[in-house]
């Protein structure tokens, strides 16, 4: 199953991010062929139906993520059945091809909008490091040999996988509040809310992970959370002291380097196209955000109001396109 979609990540979502939401589990065939685990929540005075989840996860939708299309499409004849109690569909993080999305609209029978909702970088980590790293251009092995001299400078560095606790949890926040994430604002473990679900989940032994740390003369200068989805892993949490610049990438390659020397077969980035990513990455997958109105007027207000959102929202992300057009250009030029 999905890392995102274990009983362990949905019960601490459904305790500390759902208390506003109620829990809804959409069972499709008999014996159930896949489970959609969704949320019913009011905003505005709408009733939004989305994905369990939501917010703190990077994939989901069906469990398994890769039912076929006829499983789609009944569960939009389930969500047809009892369209009386949601004014709006609204699923974001959907990891659904377009056959997937048109089967849905089929049994639904109502109209989906759909946009890109994030794009998510990966490495296929099935050959060996050393033919992988050839492949990257001269600009960025000089970049990582740089890195690792650099942080070296700074005194004994050692890389640990280490066992999930409480106490190295604590540290966990305790680097992220020395991080540029939360002075941006930017860091999961400074809302009080995340911090506890999060804290849930790494404690909790049922979550497949790898804990990795990176620290200089004992002192923690860094971590990654790494979720197991059978040979994939997923890159999910990680925070870095500002006084340690180099350790990301550092951390970064040894983690992937570890992943060439083991089982998996694929090293995903997840949400998100940042530069730093698209230095590492062979390809992209991609996830979508759908919306539909339910059977009330007061959905179709909702779902004009979704897509004005998303028109406000095309301006910038067509200022990132740009930038990040402009970053794989570089790329080119130096490989």
């Amino acid at each position: 199953m999905a890392a995102f979609q274990r009983s362990a990540w949905a019960n601490a979502w459904v305790e500390h991010l759902g208390a506003e939401s109620e829990p809804l589990l959409v069972l499709v065939g008999d014996p159930p062929l896949a489970i959609l685990p969704l949320a019913l929540r009011r905003i505005g005075g709408v009733r939004v139906l989305g994905l369990l989840g939501e917010g703190v996860s990077d994939l989901l939708g069906t469990a398994p993520l890769d039912a076929p299309a006829d499983v789609y499409r009944a569960i939009g004849a389930c969500l047809r059945g009892f369209s009386a109690r949601w004014d709006l569909l609204d699923w974001k993080s959907l990891a659904a091809d377009r056959e997937q999305r048109a089967a849905l609209a089929d049994g639904l029978g109502r109209r989906i909008v759909a946009r890109v909702y994030e794009h998510c970088p990966f490495i296929e980590t099935s050959g060996t490091w050393e033919r992988y790293l050839a492949s990257r251009n001269r600009s960025f092995r000089k970049d990582l040999k740089k890195a690792e001299r650099r942080l070296h400078q700074r005194g004994r560095v050692s890389v640990g996988r280490e066992m999930p606790s409480a106490s190295l949890f604590d540290d966990f926040v305790a680097v992220e509040r020395d991080s540029w994430k939360w002075a941006e604002g930017r860091a999961l473990l400074r809302d009080p809310r995340t911090r506890a679900f999060l804290r849930a989940v790494l404690l909790d032994q049922d979550v497949a992970q790898e804990i990795w740390t990176v620290r200089v003369n004992d002192s923690l200068a860094g971590f990654a959370v790494i979720l197991s989805q059978g040979n994939r892993r997923l890159y999910y949490l990680s925070s870095f002291r500002a006084q340690f610049p180099k350790a990301g990438a550092f951390l970064m390659a040894e983690i992937i380097r570890g992943c060439f020397a083991g089982s998996a077969d694929r090293f995903e980035f997840l949400q998100g196209d940042q530069s730093y990513k698209l230095a590492w990455c062979q390809g992209e997958d991609t996830v979508y955000e759908i919306a539909a109105a339910g059977s009330s007027p007061v959905g179709l207000v909702a779902l004009a109001a979704v897509r004005a959102r998303w028109r406000l929202a095309r301006s910038e992300r067509l200022r990132r396109w740009r930038e990040l057009a402009v970053t794989r250009l570089w790329q080119r030029k130096g490989a």
